[in-house]
């Protein structure tokens, strides 16, 4: 190892696991893009959870490496050269780490799969990330989101018994979650007839596609209009969260890795300004995000502990995990 000369860090006076909160906020709040060291493009999806035990700072993160999805744990330290002074390589906890963060690359060194450097400036010295009306911090997001659609997917399946075809169990469950959504709402959630929606969704071509095993694309809402069966972008996009995705999950339709993909990286199509005024420090980035806290809003009015343990049944297979 070719050791280099050493910068003197502003931030050498904070703790490192204080930087580290600050570091995974800042990532939090949007798809941070950079080069490697390596010069391939990174792109941070989601930073992950923040690791309060033994092991890399953070778990589950999510990074786009020219364009291909890895998932994987990573590590934050001020300077290369303090994975070996923390004793990290000697430590099983760490191996196979994905990503590298460091604001000195100081050392020479095959540590992870990629080692990124991000400057100081970008980490807010006099902010800690915040957590809104009492959900207990951002990494809960994705427990709950993925709690919704772990609960849909049982909604279909209690159904399932009395429908044999995919597409009109697809067609009863969308049907379903509309009239749900009319009484939620006490006024037309649209102005097109209900049955003639669902129609037009489960004929499109999309989802005929998608019911015989072709994988989702990154981005459903750029489909086209004749894809979309001539729904607006916004039925189409609640429809296929909230009906289809929960659909294919239960019957396995696809490739489950490129749903799992998809689920956990499909931008959101608008802001909910609902949720921006009661959460306007929490990102609306994703659709799963989105999904997070309409979930955590209900296990709040219905009353419930929103703490990890008593949340909908946890799938680890679903995650970040390959």
């Amino acid at each position: 190892m070719k050791r280099r000369n050493s910068i003197k860090s502003a931030l050498d006076s904070i703790h490192e696991r204080d930087i580290q909160k600050r570091l995974h906020a800042y990532l939090m709040v949007g798809q941070y893009r950079c080069m490697s060291i390596l010069g391939h493009s990174i792109c941070i999806l989601n930073p992950g959870k923040i690791n309060p035990y033994e092991g890399p700072d953070f778990l589950n993160m999510a990074v786009l490496i020219n364009g291909e999805l890895s998932v994987g744990n990573g590590e934050f330290h001020r300077r290369t050269s303090d994975w070996f002074a923390h004793g990290h390589h000697l430590d099983i906890h760490y191996q196979a780490l994905l990503l590298h963060i460091v604001f000195d690359n100081d050392i020479s060194c095959e540590i992870s799969k990629e080692t990124i450097i991000i400057t100081e400036e970008c980490i807010p010295m006099n902010a800690v990330a915040e957590k809104g009306n009492s959900l207990h911090s951002l990494d809960d997001l994705q427990d709950y989101a993925l709690s919704r659609l772990l609960r849909k997917r049982d909604e279909v399946n209690m159904i399932a018994d009395s429908v044999d075809d995919p597409l009109q169990l697809l067609k009863l469950y969308g049907l379903i979650f509309l009239e749900r959504r009319e009484s939620l709402r006490k006024r037309t959630y649209h102005n097109r007839p209900t049955q003639e929606i669902i129609s037009a969704f489960i004929t499109s071509q999309g989802i005929q596609e998608y019911l015989k095993g072709k994988d989702i694309p990154n981005d459903i809402s750029m489909l086209d209009f004749r894809m979309r069966g001539g729904l607006s972008r916004h039925i189409f996009m609640e429809l296929f969260v909230n009906c289809f995705a929960p659909l294919a999950l239960l019957l396995e339709i696809g490739d489950q890795q490129a749903f799992k993909h998809w689920y956990w990286t499909q931008p959101r199509l608008s802001v909910y300004h609902s949720l921006y005024h009661s959460f306007p420090e929490i990102p609306q980035l994703f659709m799963w995000q989105q999904q997070g806290v309409l979930e955590w809003q209900r296990h709040l009015f219905q009353g419930r502990n929103a703490i990890k343990e008593l949340l909908y049944p946890y799938h680890a297979e679903l995650m970040w995990d390959e």
